[in-house]
């Protein structure tokens, strides 16, 4: 072993010893009843691991892109124009076993392309992952090779670019989930761009590093890019951006929780980034806010049940993925959180309303509407309101309704 994964060993001990004390659950938040304006988007059941809303064609508008997963329907994506229904387009192939896809333009033309993870049969096959170049508006191609970053052994699941040494080139991590019987390449990585092709970065990420959730922001302010990821191990990781010479691995999670979406708030400019999680584990699931001090340790930790006696007739509920964002329009940023039945009967999965947190204080919530096509998925911030995407009775193997969920015109 070198040197290096040794120091960045001593690096999470450090961290985890320092920042990761028990912490209990709090229950009991003040609820506060809400009307809100609904209207379906579209159905389809075009698999979707994931979803993203980007404005694909540069037009001014934006559209919401379910990635594929498993099956014989193509990926496809509607334009959030207002209109409900809106009009669904198929795009790209059908895929193999297609993650997620992130949206960057990676030759630097002025179009936005897409970078897509591929599973690989569980460990025991292969599933290259891609890259999709826009060609013309809404047209994509296939890039050879991804342009070097193909991974055809990895495990893929989240990716994301980014501006990891400030060049006019987009940057790209991408992640991979668990190990493979046979030894073959199965890591988290990062891909330098350089002039359209991507180089591997010097510095080994920690493996499973983002494979269940994965975010970026310059949280120390220094100018450069850092990233946060949920691996697929207990704990949530840190890697500072040391101008693009290092990485440097700060554990900031409970080493002994799963942690399964995690973002970064700062209220202000002068401000210290607050990390947003939910984790747990079998015995509780939680909301997390953990308020970073300068030298980015965790100064202190406040939990909130993912359970709430106000909408839950028990406490069998999942928290999965987060959204900050100001839902009720009064300057100040919300925690909503997508949840679920069956967290301790992952296979009898069913709906559970998804929860908005109302900051800045975080102790009130009201709960959004739930539809009958099955357990929240994810949640999005559009110009047109909140949307909701719905995964149906086969999650994550196929996603049946999108939802546009308006924000109430009254302030609190």
């Amino acid at each position: 072993m070198t040197q290096q994964p040794l120091r960045w060993a001593a690096l999470i001990v450090i961290a985890a010893l320092a920042g990761c004390e028990r912490v209990a659950v709090g229950d009991a938040l003040d609820y506060r009843p809400m009307q809100f304006a609904t209207s379906e988007l579209v159905r389809s059941a075009t698999p979707a691991w994931s979803a993203l809303i980007t404005d694909l064609n540069s037009d001014g508008i934006e559209e919401i892109v379910l990635t594929g997963h498993r099956g014989t329907l193509r990926p496809g994506f509607c334009t959030l124009d207002g209109s409900a229904p809106c009009q669904w387009q198929p795009f790209l192939d059908q895929g193999k076993d297609r993650h997620d896809c992130t949206d960057g333009d990676v030759d630097a033309d002025g179009d936005i392309d897409l970078y897509c993870t591929s599973g690989a049969d569980r460990g025991a096959g292969l599933g290259p992952n891609e890259v999709w170049r826009q060609i013309e508006p809404l047209i994509f191609e296939s890039v050879p090779d991804a342009l070097g970053a193909s991974e055809a052994s990895s495990r893929g699941r989240l990716a994301t670019f980014i501006d990891f040494n400030r060049d006019a080139w987009p940057d790209l991590v991408t992640t991979a989930w668990g190990t493979r019987s046979d030894g073959k390449d199965n890591r988290s990585k990062l891909w330098v761009n350089v002039a359209g092709v991507f180089h591997l970065f010097e510095l080994r990420l920690p493996d499973a590093f983002g494979a269940r959730c994965l975010t970026t922001d310059d949280v120390d302010r220094d100018g450069f890019i850092d990233l946060l990821g949920c691996p697929s191990s207990p704990g949530l990781t840190l890697l500072r951006n040391h101008r693009a010479s290092m990485l440097e691995v700060i554990a900031v999670g409970d080493p002994s929780d799963w942690y399964w979406d995690a973002q970064l708030l700062a209220s202000g400019q002068n401000e210290l980034r607050k990390i947003i999680s939910t984790g747990g584990n079998r015995g509780e699931m939680f909301v997390e806010i953990a308020q970073l001090t300068r030298t980015l340790e965790i100064k202190e930790r406040r939990r909130i049940s993912c359970w709430q006696a106000a909408v839950d007739d028990n406490r069998d509920v999942y928290c999965g993925r987060l959204l900050l964002h100001d839902a009720d329009g009064d300057g100040h940023t919300d925690i909503l959180v997508s949840r679920r039945k069956g967290f301790r009967h992952e296979n009898v999965l069913g709906d559970a309303p998804d929860l908005v947190i109302f900051g800045p204080s975080f102790q009130t919530f009201t709960d959004l509407p739930t539809t009958a096509f099955g357990a929240s998925q994810v949640l999005f911030a559009a110009e047109s309101g909140i949307v909701q995407v719905n995964a149906g009775e086969a999650w994550p193997g196929s996603v049946d309704l999108l939802q546009i969920v308006l924000p109430p015109k009254n302030k609190h």
